[in-house]
């Protein structure tokens, strides 16, 4: 008797999983993006919603959640029903920084959600003016070594991403370059370009007018090979650093317990819009690379793993919030 319960059981839930496949989705979905409107992570978020929306044969209404340096957008991610009607962006700063650097974020960066698929990737560089005396890894490790205190990074804040990759980068270069916080990238780039500040970890997107222009310059790319988007500049894993070869990166994510089928639902259509050639090539001209073939494991994998590697450095440096 006890085991045809269990089969009962087994088969009640097999039944409602495929029901909610058949009729998914029935009316609007919300995604939650954590960044202010207007930036890189809305421009992402607003431009994969679309991609669904003609997919799903729904409006996929963005909602821009702001504040914390993502981590209320992720919360509430964390905190909706997990019934496939409101899912997310994850990014580098909701599900590695932000968890490493601050135990009380309020959410656990694996167990609060699942995991959907990672579908595109912005290379981080490390640019400088125009004019700096140096033009790769190799050429700013001998001035750093020079000149052991004339040199900054600047950065949007500490223990933030572009403050790590600048302790990362230190210690694959042996060097001590200075670390100054600024409350925004465009200050740091204004100093930059002035002279007051020398260099900076940050995502290719924000960067390509000025690089365009040749006011700006990169001395190495998060990448695995040359991009076309900046001819002749190195990835820094072929110039001796491999630890700070990590881009920017978004996925998709729903609240922990969001139905199989809703996943793979999703995530059919997430692989649909990234083999879109159209949608591939405007956000590669914005300095957006869609991936394909990231999906809902390979999602999680990436963030276990970076996850691990990061608080792993942060423990090893003495890194803590202040």
């Amino acid at each position: 008797m006890k085991l045809l319960v269990k089969l009962l059981v087994a088969a009640s839930l097999v039944s409602a999983g495929a029901v909610h496949a058949e009729t998914y989705p029935s009316r609007n979905i919300t995604l939650i993006v954590p960044f202010a409107v207007g930036g890189i992570t809305d421009i992402v978020g607003r431009g994969i919603a679309d991609e669904l929306s003609k997919d799903l044969n729904v409006p996929v209404v963005v909602d821009n959640r702001t504040g914390a340096g993502g981590a209320i957008g992720a919360q509430a991610i964390s905190q909706a029903v997990p019934d496939g009607y409101t899912i997310g962006l994850a990014t580098v700063s909701t599900h590695v920084v932000n968890p490493s650097c601050n135990s009380s974020i309020g959410y656990d960066p694996v167990k609060s959600f699942t995991p959907i698929a990672a579908f595109a990737e912005v290379p981080n560089i490390l640019v400088t003016r125009a004019d700096f005396p140096a033009n790769n890894l190799e050429e700013l490790k001998a001035l750093a070594t020079k000149n052991p205190d004339d040199l900054a990074y600047g950065n949007t804040g500490y223990c933030g991403y572009g403050y790590l990759l600048g302790e990362q980068l230190n210690k694959a270069l042996g060097t001590e370059i200075r670390q100054i916080p600024y409350r925004g990238g465009s200050q740091a780039v204004t100093d930059i370009l002035g002279g007051q500040v020398d260099l900076m970890f940050d995502a290719i997107s924000g960067h390509l007018g000025n690089l365009r222009a040749g006011k700006l310059k990169a001395l190495g790319i998060a990448a695995d090979k040359e991009q076309a988007l900046l001819p002749g500049v190195q990835p820094f894993s072929s110039q001796g650093a491999p630890a700070v070869n990590t881009p920017s990166w978004y996925g998709l994510i729903a609240p922990a317990g969001t139905p199989e089928p809703v996943v793979r639902r999703l995530e059919q259509a997430i692989n649909k819009a990234v083999g879109n050639e159209g949608f591939y090539k405007k956000f590669y001209d914005m300095g957006i690379i869609l991936t394909a073939d990231a999906g809902s494991e390979a999602l999680r994998e990436r963030i276990t793993t970076q996850l691990n590697n990061t608080r792993q450095f942060i423990k090893d440096n003495d890194i803590k919030m202040q």
